[in-house]
């Protein structure tokens, strides 16, 4: 029996070539691979690799009527890199179809897991591929290039390259290697992850969200269902409580990149199909883009708006997506979408998109990657729609600025500093003017009243207005428009800022009948200063003094000490220090 088991493997090593790990060639890092972690460069698309899948010994042929399954299907693969001889051989691999409308292309798309079987099985620290046989993307590079740009703009998204697939010694063609959204994945763009919820069509954030199908996280849904309350609210109410909800700036970059490239088919217009969401530690959400095929459309009924004007194609695609409606309802929200858009129209210039695109087009058009296909894309077609991913970016660009030249000039962000003292100069973080054609200027107001002179984005208080309410009018102009007029937040004047307040030390060994003392430092000249002594956090009565002696009521307590330092005409300022180990 042994010897049979022993002739099979030999077989299949035949098949496949001598078995065993081996050590990879080719490894010089390529401008195009992102990342240093070992897997990259299996994602840089000037590196196609080569996989072979086997079914495994015993079990049916993979066909596609066998591979049409929710489970993985036992099997074997074999990897390749690009420009080498060498392999890797990984047995008891699951394999299974990937997608919904892809799986009834003669050319499968497929889930590979290598951990499916054998526990804690993984290859160069991955645990899966995501083969996608680009049925659905003729040109081969619209997802490619597309998560590029969503990467670039900050948005967390798979890596992508490509792929020859083998299947059971039939040649299926050129795939696009697509980074699974994963454990693995996530680390690199979160520093922790509660849950994990896969969307399709038609799931959204709303009360009714039920559709969405956890694929990383326990069975506790209260996050999603929470988010999705969301949609309850409305204008200012709404704006406030999504920013505290979520990564806001991310997922507007998300929804901006979406637009952009005119994702119809991911979350943010009609469809709410092709997206993950993600929950951190403290709940907060991020969207996370997938199945991009459907960018760069050449119809213009796919098209999207920077107004979601229009649905899709699709007669069932009536409603937008919620957090989309929420955001083009409210003002704010919206202006800053339409920065986010701007930024990623500047964004496809500065990695230079198009370059990006044209190497792997050069790359990919190479007879072995094109010859006996299954997907029998015609060459002619699949060269037009390659030359319209460089065609599209200025049309899209150009719908942007057109829908911008329009509409009153988009607020600018202004945050003010946490105090106004007398004596200081305020300087606001004032965002940058970035919409062309758009001039702003500059008032301060005090107690409702514009300020003489006061005409920058700094201003020195005066001693006179203590105690006054100051605030930053902006006006932003732009031809045959309204203005747009708007105003920070409003601070209330305070006293004179100290220069000098250092945090306070501790010396002395924290055990029982030993004595604490306080070192306070260099505070400025004339400053009176109190001590508390602190036993986690709370007063402990009569200890005022620069020493304190340890007690038995401090036993396995942590003891600070706060200074709370004042002079006449300056705000009052405390300091603590950073707490004792725990008495003993």
């Amino acid at each position: 029996m042994a010897k049979r088991i022993g002739l099979l493997i030999v077989a299949v090593a035949i098949l496949l070539g001598n078995f065993g790990t081996v050590a990879f060639a080719d490894t010089k890092t390529s401008v195009l691979q992102e990342g240093t972690d070992e897997a990259a460069v299996l994602f840089d698309p000037l590196k196609p690799f080569t996989v072979s899948v086997i079914h495994q010994i015993g079990e049916p042929a993979l066909t596609h009527k066998f591979l049409n399954s929710p489970v993985y299907r036992h099997a074997t693969v074999k990897i390749t890199m690009s420009g080498s001889k060498k392999y890797t051989v990984l047995y008891n691999v699951g394999v299974r179809l990937k997608g919904t409308y892809t799986r009834k292309f003669e050319k499968m798309s497929l889930k590979i897991r290598f951990d499916a079987f054998v526990k804690d099985q993984t290859f160069m620290g991955l645990h899966r591929l995501t083969l996608n046989a680009m049925m659905q993307d003729e040109s081969q590079v619209r997802e490619v290039t597309a998560y590029r740009l969503f990467r670039a703009m900050g948005v967390p998204a798979s890596r992508a390259g490509f792929a020859r697939v083998r299947i059971d010694g039939a040649y299926q063609g050129l795939y696009l290697n697509l980074e699974s959204v994963d454990s693995t994945m996530l680390k690199k763009w979160f520093d922790s992850t509660e849950h994990l919820y896969s969307g399709k069509r038609p799931c959204d954030l709303t009360p009714t969200n039920s559709c969405y199908v956890t694929s990383l996280g326990n069975s506790d849904r209260t996050d999603v269902l929470t988010a999705g309350k969301l949609h309850l609210l409305s204008g200012e109410e709404w704006w406030k409580a999504f920013q505290k909800a979520s990564d806001s700036e991310r997922v507007l970059r998300f929804l901006a990149t979406e637009i952009f490239l005119s994702h119809w088919d991911g979350y943010g217009d009609y469809m709410r199909n092709n997206h993950y969401v993600h929950f951190d530690k403290d709940g907060r959400f991020t969207l996370i883009p997938w199945g991009m095929d459907q960018t760069f459309p050449a119809e213009l009924k796919h098209q999207l708006t920077w107004d979601a004007s229009k649905p899709v194609y699709l007669g069932s695609a009536t409603e937008r997506s919620s957090l989309i409606t929420h955001c083009l309802d409210y003002r704010p929200c919206h202006d800053r979408l339409l920065y986010f858009g701007y930024l990623a129209s500047q964004t496809a210039d500065k990695i230079d998109l198009t370059g990006f695109k044209d190497q792997i087009v050069a790359k990919i058009s190479q007879r072995r990657f094109a010859i006996n296909d299954t997907s029998k894309i015609a060459p002619k077609i699949r060269q037009v729609q390659r030359k319209w991913v460089t065609d599209y970016l200025p049309v899209s660009r150009k719908g942007l600025l057109n829908f911008l030249l329009l509409r009153s000039p988009a607020q600018l962000q202004v945050i003010m500093p946490e105090t106004l003292n007398i004596g200081k100069t305020a300087r606001p973080l004032v965002q940058t003017v970035w919409e062309p054609g758009v001039k702003a200027s500059y008032q301060w107001i005090l107690d409702g009243k514009p300020i003489p002179e006061a005409t920058k984005t700094t201003y020195t208080v005066l001693n006179e207005q203590l105690g006054h309410k100051i605030k930053l009018r902006v006006t932003l102009k732009k031809a045959a428009v309204n203005d747009t007029v708007y105003f920070s937040s409003t601070k209330k004047v305070l006293a004179k800022a100290l220069a000098k307040t250092p945090i306070p030390t501790i010396n002395g060994k924290a055990i029982i009948g030993k004595t604490l003392k306080a070192i306070t430092g260099t505070w400025d000249s004339q400053v009176t200063l109190k001590l508390q002594w602190l036993r986690n956090g709370n007063p402990i009565p009569n200890a005022t003094k620069t020493s304190y002696k340890i007690s038995k009521l401090d036993f396995d307590q942590k003891i600070t000490v706060k200074v709370t330092g004042t002079k006449p005409g300056f705000a009052t300022v405390s300091r603590t220090s950073e707490s004792t180990k725990k008495v003993s």
